[in-house]
């Protein structure tokens, strides 16, 4: 009796063997079938041109300068990093410039000034603001300010490159053989290194002090920013520019915002955080290309419309900074 209760529990696993191999060779059909899956082994796909990247004699984007705003003109210097330099957008459509459009009005144009560059971080920000841009004379100082400011990670946009690193390097002989198990592979290691992406930036401001002591540097250099300003009379704001992932209320970083946001408020600075304007929207559909997480077009033109909004509603360009001597 024994033997015969074994072949029925041998035929079933057999069964469900064959059953398992048909479904994953009927899958792996599918995946090749219509091309579905990842991409493999592709180096990141350079950045689209979308427009000029005219520079000064200085390497900042934008025109020469002249050394104060034209008479009657409003001048606002914007500092920040790469999100804020906007490679792959055109000139005309920087959230920057977007801002400056919004501001003006007939009877008082508005002019940006944009002082950023790639890689920089709040410290280099706030030397290039005592180096070149209150030299200036600007009527408003907004310092943009991206998370990647204060953790040790790369400075381009997280998620985003350090994806591209890693999975891009599934080249195993079952990845090779499988699409299928590519598939698979691919949406695991894209777990794992989101987690622990987002895991390390938020150690960044709200762990230990050892592993915060970068966001402590920031906080420092806002406040020399700050002082600065006020030294020149010149008001000053920070705009919290988010990463444009999960743009709803499960955004992985909206605590790190509050606490940017609440250092900002602790040293009397006006602070837009710009995850509000963005909430709802589709972030990947704002991503300058699909393993780039810089801001398109459309994200820079929501990002400076808000910016303009929240300039106007402070009064920032009201106070007698906004009107140097001679406008």
């Amino acid at each position: 009796m024994g033997r015969g209760g074994a072949r029925p529990l041998s035929a079933n696993l057999l069964l469900a063997a064959l059953s398992l191999a048909v479904s994953l060779l009927v899958a792996e059909g599918i995946v090749r079938v219509f091309d579905l899956g990842p991409p493999r082994g592709a180096a990141p796909a350079p950045e689209p041109a979308q427009g000029d990247e005219r520079r000064n004699s200085l390497g900042f984007r934008g025109p020469e300068w002249t050394p104060e705003p034209a008479a009657g003109t409003a001048r606002v210097l914007f500092i920040g990093d790469s999100f804020t330099y906007g490679r792959g957008v055109g000139e005309e459509n920087l959230f920057t410039s977007v801002a400056a459009r919004e501001l003006s009005t007939s009877s008082r144009p508005v002019e940006s000034v944009n002082v950023s560059k790639p890689g920089w971080d709040t410290h280099d920000e706030v030397a290039a603001l005592e180096k070149w841009g209150l030299g200036y004379h600007p009527g408003l100082v907004v310092i943009v300010f991206f998370l990647n400011d204060a953790t040790h990670l790369d400075s381009n946009p997280a998620i985003a490159w350090r994806m591209n690193r890693e999975l891009n390097q599934r080249d195993g002989w079952l990845n090779r053989a499988s699409r299928l198990y590519d598939t698979a592979d691919y949406a695991i290691r894209k777990w794992s290194v989101t987690r622990q992406t987002v895991a390390d930036y938020r150690d960044s401001y709200l762990g230990s002090p050892e592993h915060s002591a970068l966001w402590e540097r920031c906080r420092l250099a806002l406040a020399r920013g700050r002082d600065l300003c006020r030294e020149r009379s010149v008001p000053m704001c920070v705009v919290i520019f988010p990463m444009l992932v999960r743009l709803d209320r499960n955004h992985p970083f909206r605590d790190v915002h509050e606490a940017v946001a609440g250092a900002c408020r602790e040293i009397g600075v006006p602070v837009l955080d710009l995850l509000g304007a963005f909430e709802g929207r589709d972030g990947h559909s704002l991503w300058l290309a699909p393993n780039n997480a810089h801001p398109n077009i459309e994200g820079h033109e929501i990002a400076g419309k808000a910016i303009a909004a929240f300039i106007r509603e402070r009064g920032l360009l009201d106070g007698p900074g906004a009107h140097p001597a001679g406008s």
